[in-house]
């Protein structure tokens, strides 16, 4: 078992780290809530359609999805795109694409049915989408990561690596520790910008696959998995490929959710008046 001296090797983590996780935490559990709530007020949408987009995600990203990331690695070609940046980002994105726009594609088409025209219900189905990949990517990481500082400014960070037996684990925990000691704190403020950045890109996607559906043109769902696939692609081979500074890599990420959010803005537009136009027509 490899033996820690005290916690003064790892130094102190800055309140402001901490702070700006409990930002990250605070962001990731309010806004999902704080949407579902104003739109549930404003559009009257239903309860169910928040639920159905939990589920969704659950079944085509967290089991569906990470199925055919392991069959695709476990191909003769894995090897080859494990050591590959870009093909490992690629295969990624277009997992993530596919298997996330069909999860709306499916819930749209088959789940709200009589909710469909209700605009309302698009935007509570991405709530409850884009909320559980919030909180399914931040929560959990940001209380272990706060407990982590915690064990290092009280002192016992020592006594707590000295306990664990596996060593993969140890480095793990040993080489976060270390960095959260010695990286600027401002880089953890990029957490919530960030994910906040990917919730109202899962948001704006939701508005596609919805039109989609309710106007019978798949050529939008196709649209909608291709901005997907840029805004996990791009970013991620910015990281793995070209080894981008984490300030580059969250910046593009960001730059790209503006932008995907701008053109949504435009064409919900068209689809509001598309909308207004039937219940005159009505």
């Amino acid at each position: 078992m490899v033996e820690f001296t005290p916690t003064y090797e790892f130094g102190k983590v800055p309140n402001l780290t901490i702070i700006f996780m409990y930002i990250a935490l605070f962001i990731a559990v309010v806004l999902p809530i704080a949407l579902l709530i104003y739109y549930k007020r404003k559009y009257k949408a239903r309860l169910s359609n928040f639920i159905w987009g939990i589920v969704c995600y659950v079944l085509f990203a967290i089991v569906l999805e990470s199925a055919f990331h392991a069959i695709v690695l476990m191909t003769p070609a894995g090897p080859t795109i494990e050591k590959n940046p870009y093909l490992y980002a690629f295969q990624g994105a277009i997992g993530a694409a596919l298997f996330e726009e069909l999860a709306r594609f499916v819930a749209f088409k088959f789940l709200i049915l009589k909710d469909v025209k209700n605009k309302g219900n698009a935007f509570m189905y991405g709530v409850g989408h884009g909320g559980l990949q919030l909180v399914y990517i931040v929560v959990a990481a940001a209380i272990s990561t706060i407990a982590l500082a915690a064990t290092i400014n009280d002192g016992t960070i020592g006594d707590f690596l000295s306990k664990i037996e596996d060593k993969d684990e140890l480095t793990a925990i040993y080489v976060s520790a270390k960095d959260l000691t010695t990286t600027s704190p401002w880089m953890y403020l990029l957490i919530p910008i960030e994910r906040v950045a990917a919730f109202a890109v899962q948001m704006c996607l939701s508005v596609w696959v919805w039109v989609s559906v309710r106007e019978k043109k798949i050529k939008l769902l196709f649209i909608a998995m291709g901005l997907h696939f840029a805004s996990f692609f791009i970013p991620s081979a910015f990281n793995m490929g070209l080894e981008l500074h984490a300030v580059a890599v969250e910046f593009t990420a960001v730059a790209i959710a503006v932008i995907i959010v701008i053109l949504t803005y435009k064409f919900f537009f068209k689809a509001e008046k598309v909308d207004n136009e039937a219940n005159i027509i009505d």
